[in-house]
C-alpha cells in the first residue's frame, strides 16, 4: 500500500492511501482493496475537524465520515459526527445507512 499527506498549511492536511490485502486461506485466497481520503482542518485551536472517506472491494461500500469538534472551555467538548454509507454494486450508489451522533463532556468545579 501506499500513503500520501499534503500539510498545506497549519490549518489544512490531506491524505489519500491506498492498500491491498492478500488473504490466502486453505478454503481459498482472495484480494481486498482499500482506497481512502481524509481532509484535516482546524478553524482554530478550539474549533477543528475531519472528514474521512473510504471505499473496499470486498463490501463495495463507500463509508463517509465527517467529525467536528468544539473546545468551548478547557476540559469541556463538544463531538458532532456524521457517518454515512453507500454501496456501490448497482449503476447508482445507494445509501445504506447513516447515523449522527453527539457528545458533550463537560467539566464542573465544585
Amino acid at each position: 500500500g501506499g500513503r500520501l499527506v499534503a500539510r498545506l498549511n497549519r490549518y489544512l492536511s490531506l491524505t489519500a492511501d491506498f492498500r491491498r490485502n492478500r488473504v490466502r486461506l486453505p478454503a481459498g485466497s482472495f484480494d481486498i482493496d482499500e482506497i481512502g481520503g481524509r481532509a484535516d482542518f482546524a478553524f482554530s485551536p478550539n474549533l477543528f475537524g475531519a472528514i474521512f472517506g473510504q471505499w473496499n472491494s470486498d463490501d463495495q461500500e463507500v463509508v463517509l465520515n465527517f467529525r467536528i469538534n468544539w473546545i468551548p472551555t478547557p476540559g469541556t467538548d463538544l463531538f458532532l459526527v456524521l457517518n454515512h454509507s453507500l454501496d456501490t454494486l448497482g449503476d447508482a450508489w445507494t445509501a445504506t445507512n447513516t447515523t449522527v451522533l453527539s457528545k458533550l463532556v463537560w467539566r464542573f468545579v465544585m
